[in-house]
């Protein structure tokens, strides 16, 4: 056999035999843009038992709120939105399905069937039916919390949780928690424990769905938490019974080509503190979860 021969064999051999080298994918999360039509479906349920306690850890009172449940089904439209800007100033959202609930008790709110124009004027959002009244109190509760309520400033969550290098199927990466820590700071509703607090994203899928490319990424957040706050005071928690852990599941397409996908999140916070000036404790436990879908209308 030839030099040539011999090294041409050894290449088919080794092409036969070494691993093919991982894909590399450059995730890419397109936000919203002016212009925008989707069809948006969010599910949520949300599950608080509270029990107080006297130090002896009999039960003395049950407080846990009712239950509760939510689904909406709407078609979305941006209708203002500045080039670069986080967030639209001006939306339509056609509700097909609006519906809430407290311990089984609700049902469909008053703007389902009907359009609502979204406009932000100052620094909050007001809400009007199309062709009718401004939404206000009760019947704007849902909206007001989503547009004008206190997450509505928080960190880009999706710019946030992007690798910032191209990765394969099985890679996986620490997410910066600097941005969240200090927007909860900010709150003051959960005092957080930084020496605690881990967020980490995995690449577990790829694939091709009607020319685009789509991704399944899974998030998981673990939190610590030093207190709560109430009343303008930081109760401390019991260091060795509290944590917050979110799992999330984002099957979306990732190469910025359109914003549509699923995203599949769970939620469990447990806690156990002192009732300030009492000789009591709470034992809280908060279980939710929640799933959001946006496609392309159909054509």
């Amino acid at each position: 056999m030839s030099y040539r021969s011999a090294l041409l064999t050894l290449a088919a051999v080794l092409a036969t035999t070494l691993p093919a080298q991982a894909q590399l994918y450059d995730l890419k999360i397109r936000k919203s843009a002016q212009g925008d039509v989707l069809v948006i479906e969010k599910t949520s349920t949300e599950e608080n038992k509270t029990i107080l306690q006297d130090n002896d850890g009999k039960d003395l009172k049950d407080l846990s709120p009712p239950k509760k449940t939510h689904h909406y089904l709407f078609t979305e439209t941006v209708v203002e939105k500045a080039a670069g800007a986080d967030k639209a100033t001006k939306l339509a959202r056609k509700y097909t399905k609006a519906e809430s609930s407290e311990g089984g008790k609700g049902g469909s709110l008053p703007y389902e069937g009907k359009t609502v124009l979204i406009e932000k004027k100052g620094d909050k959002y007001q809400f009007r039916v199309e062709g009718g009244a401004e939404l206000t109190g009760k019947d704007a509760e849902a909206l007001d919390k989503e547009f004008n309520g206190k997450d509505k400033g928080g960190p880009d969550f999706e710019k946030m949780i992007l690798p910032g290098k191209k990765v394969a199927v099985g890679d996986s990466w620490k997410i910066d928690t600097a941005p969240l820590l200090k927007e909860m700071e900010k709150s003051g509703e959960l005092v957080p424990d930084a020496t605690r607090f881990t967020m980490t994203a995995k690449l577990t899928k790829a694939y091709q769905k009607d020319g685009r490319q789509f991704g399944v990424i899974h998030l998981e957040w673990v939190m610590g938490m030093k207190g709560v706050g109430g009343g303008g005071k930081i109760i401390p928690v019991d260091p060795a019974a509290n944590k917050l852990v979110i799992t999330a599941d984002m099957d979306v397409c990732i190469d910025g080509s359109a914003s549509i996908g699923t995203m599949t999140a769970s939620m469990a916070l447990d806690m156990r503190f002192p009732i300030p000036d009492q000789q009591l404790r709470a034992i809280a436990t908060i279980r939710g979860s929640s799933v959001d879908k946006a496609s392309l209308p159909q054509r």
